[in-house]
């Protein structure tokens, strides 16, 4: 005779079953996620003028982090017979990037948020007649705001891409998520965000340092699984 006991992690995780068959896990149920961004929602009750100044006392108090690319890791070529190209390489010094991070994010490896502060009933009443009465039932008071999609934003006169569909990724050239430094952060795909993390960045030629990214703009820090070591 086969016996069953259902045991629940919590109530609204995960279900486990056994059986003399071995452990079934039933799936998660679906995320119940809102569907209007944060951006739209903070922008709709605070307004477009607000954000951006927000943004700018953050970026103004922001610690600098500087970054430096160990040469000594570089793929290296060292040939006098190298085939002259068309188009002159890209030759630069010792690599290197200044990061703006919060300074509370300084040990951690989080992307750099702030939580928006909001009167919930009031925040109800406007959002429910902007975006429908879906945001009436919803938790208004504290929205988190991600500042470093702020920064890609800001490079684009803050206004979205819209060749890249409804939620395009926001990516670091410094592959570092603390940053929110605009000259370090611009919008595109998941692919892309996804082959930068391979990107050697540079290479080193005749003991010359040269751009070997084929990234636009291009990573100013190789990738993290590029096998390359950054300080």
């Amino acid at each position: 005779m086969r016996t069953q006991n259902t045991t629940s992690t919590t109530a609204t995780t995960t279900t486990t079953t056994i059986t003399s068959k071995g452990i079934k896990k039933k799936p998660r149920g679906k995320r119940d996620v809102n569907l209007v961004s944060p951006f739209r929602r903070i922008e709709a009750i605070k307004g477009i003028d607000w954000i951006k100044n927000e943004f700018e006392k953050k970026l103004s108090t922001a610690k600098t982090v500087v970054r430096h690319v160990d040469i000594t890791e570089l793929n290296s070529i060292s040939s006098p017979d190298l085939m002259k190209m068309k188009t002159a390489p890209k030759v630069v010094e010792a690599p290197k990037c200044e990061c703006k991070i919060l300074d509370k994010d300084a040990k951690q490896n989080e992307y750099p948020t702030i939580k928006v502060r909001l009167n919930s009933q009031e925040a109800k009443r406007e959002l429910g007649k902007k975006f429908g009465d879906a945001q009436l039932c919803r938790n208004q008071e504290s929205i988190p705001l991600d500042l470093h999609r702020l920064a890609a934003l800001r490079n684009l006169n803050w206004n979205f891409p819209t060749t890249l569909g409804k939620d395009p990724v926001a990516i670091h050239r410094c592959h570092n998520k603390n940053c929110f430094n605009p000259e370090h952060v611009y919008f595109g795909t998941k692919e892309i965000n996804n082959s930068t993390e391979f990107c050697q960045a540079y290479v080193l030629v005749n003991n010359v340092i040269l751009v070997c990214c084929t990234h636009q703009p291009n990573c100013l820090i190789p990738g993290k699984r590029s096998k390359l070591k950054f300080q």
